[in-house]
Formats: C-alpha cells, structure tokens, sequence
C-alpha cells in the first residue's frame, strides 16, 4: 500500500511509533485495518529494525459508529423532551393560544429537521364532512399558502387523506404516491422543493377529528420511531389547544346569550359583587329605578 512507506519514514524520522487506520476498499474484501510500526532499537539507540502489526478493527469499528448513533439520537431525544416540557409548562399558563401554535410549530421543525410544518382546524360546517383551514405553517411561499388555506376530504394530498381515514398518512417520496399522481397538489409540493410529507389527525379527548399536524421534508423521508413519538406528543398538545380555544369561544358565546336574555326579560334582574357594587342591570332595571345606576 502507498501509506505504508510514509508511515515507515515517520518512523525512521521520529523514532516513535506510528499507528495508521488503513480502509480496504470494497472490491478487495472491503475492511478497516489498523497498521501499527514500532521501532526497535539497537545497543547505540539506533533503529535497528520496524516491528509490524496489523489488526482487523472492522467489528469494533461498526460497534463505535453504532454507539455514536445511539448517543446522538438519545442527545435528540433529549432535547426534544425539554422543547416538549417547555410548551407543557405554557399550555398549563395558556394565554396566547395562537403564539402557542407558533411554539409547537417551531418545535417540531427543530426536532424533526425541516423547515416546513403546518397546522390545520377542520371547519365541521364547511360542505360534507368539512374543511381543513389553515391556521399556522412555516416555510410555505405565499402562493403556496393560499393553495392550502382550505383543504377538503377529496384533496388529493397526505392531509386530504388523513382527514378521509382518520389516520396518519406518510408519503416517504410524493414522486411514487399513488394517491397524488397527476394532482396539483403534487405539483405544488414539487414547487417548493418538497418530497416528503406526513400528516398526523389531532383528535380530542372524545376521539373527534379537530385538525391535522403536518411536516415535509426536501428529501425523500420516511419518519423514525423516535420522530414519530414526538409527533404523537405534539399532536395531543395542538388538539389540547384547539379544544381549550374553542371551550373559550363556546363559553364567551354563552356568556353573550346570557346577558342578552337577561337584558330582554319583563323583570328587573341585577347582580352585586361581594361588597355590593353593581355589576350587571337590565333595561327593566334601569325602568324600575328611573336612571342608570352606576355599574362598578
């Protein structure tokens, strides 16, 4: 081999031994090899011969790049689990929801690394069945955006068909995709340079559909069960939030009902706080008393 003679003249040159990692390629029985020379010297501490040694370290080799994967995927699970405690930790504190939307999509895309990730609502009075609308995405163009602001059951895309099956959809490469050949969402995908795609159901507590999870990839892509774990959290989180959003909307609606039932009633009706200052009256009230008490 042409690496041995320099390794040989370093030694000559150094008088300290040399180890060299030699890598047989495949059509000579593909190996790693470790060539080690060490010198051997005489009564006047002069090289008086090169001692070699030569060992086959392929399985040891394969057995440190295994344990350097696994160290790695576990340094990503790790960090996906403190990005996952974090939104936790503001989902108990929920105020913002929207900005929370904006969390989980900046977290999956971190975690998965993509670029691109969306999050649709299904819109259950939209036609049959309903409508996916689009309420959070990154990397889409504006373009793009527009095409998927509204998704329906016969789209045909991942999201289209998990809102059609009720289940996870992944497309590891949309060039073989059955279900997208020859459909402008497939061209659309093409567009922005994206090749993989899957979409998870957000489902509540209940087991209704209330959305989708969605991320895509540049390269052909099929998810690790780790990724797909962190989807699975992440999903139960965003179906969290559209649940708690939707409670508040159903609560401030009932609350408005309410007031404006009240406010019609034929009978003076008021309500006092703790230390009996006015805090609601309806017009019979205000008939009643001859004037607009002072609410607060």
């Amino acid at each position: 081999c042409s690496q041995y003679v320099p390794l040989l003249k370093k030694v000559y040159l150094t008088k300290q031994p040399q180890v060299l990692e030699l890598h047989i390629p495949e059509q000579y029985g593909k190996a790693i090899l470790m060539v080690k020379y060490v010198p051997v010297f005489n009564e006047q501490g002069d090289i008086q011969n090169v001692f070699g040694i030569t060992t086959d370290i392929t399985d040891r080799k394969k057995i440190e790049e295994a344990l350097q994967r696994s160290e790695q995927r576990l340094a990503a699970e790790l960090d996906a689990a403190r990005h996952l405690q974090q939104i936790s930790t503001k989902l108990i504190q929920a105020g913002d929801i929207p900005a929370l939307y904006d969390q989980i999509l900046d977290t999956i895309t971190a975690i998965l690394r993509t670029e691109f990730a969306s999050i649709q609502i299904l819109v259950p009075e939209n036609g049959t069945g309903g409508d996916l609308k689009l309420i959070g995405y990154r990397g889409f163009d504006e373009q793009t955006t527009k095409y998927w602001d509204t998704v329906r059951p016969t789209s045909k895309c991942p999201c289209g068909m998990a809102m059609h099956t009720g289940q996870r959809v992944i497309v590891p490469d949309i060039r073989t995709c059955d279900f997208m050949v020859g459909s402008k969402d497939l061209d659309m995908y093409l567009q922005n340079g994206i090749h993989a795609v899957q979409t998870t159901p957000l489902f509540s507590r209940a087991g209704k559909v209330l959305g989708m999870l969605s991320t895509h990839w540049r390269e052909p892509h099929e998810p690790t069960a780790s990724e797909l774990r962190v989807l699975d959290v992440l999903s139960r989180q965003a179906a969290d939030l559209i649940e708690q959003k939707r409670a508040e909307e159903a609560l401030r609606a009932n609350e408005a009902r309410y007031r404006q039932l009240l406010t019609m009633l034929p009978v003076a009706v008021f309500t006092v706080d703790a230390e009996g200052i006015i805090t609601f009256y309806n017009q019979s009230a205000e008939k009643i008393w001859g004037r607009s008490p002072q609410a607060g």
